[in-house]
């Protein structure tokens, strides 16, 4: 089973398809041989770790159109509260939304 995300906002790219998380943790416990264990856990674990890829490269694409607003020297207020919100979130708030900014934040 699939989860679609639609984007936040219209001007994003297409929907996301993104793995549905499994309701009920495997008995890792209960396995005796480790490839199967090691093989479940990671199964187990995959969905949510696609979903944070998901989140996380939905964020640079919306850093990268800031830094191309930037270089047309048309940053939105959108823009800037996104920036702003993205800031707060990994502990680099802006105090002005330039290359400098951007750059640190794409490589968080």
């Amino acid at each position: 089973m699939f989860l679609s995300e639609k984007p936040a906002d219209d001007s994003e790219d297409e929907a996301i398809i993104l793995p549905a998380i499994a309701e009920e943790k495997p008995d890792i416990a209960s396995i005796t041989d480790t490839n199967q264990k090691k093989q479940t856990f990671f199964d187990y674990l995959r969905p949510g770790v696609a979903i944070e890829n998901a989140r996380i490269e939905k964020e640079r694409r919306r850093l990268l159109s800031i830094k191309q607003a930037l270089d047309e020297q048309s940053l939105t207020s959108e823009q800037q509260a996104t920036a702003k919100r993205l800031g707060k979130l990994y502990s680099l708030e802006p105090s002005e939304v330039n290359y400098e900014w951007v750059n640190a934040m794409l490589e968080r």
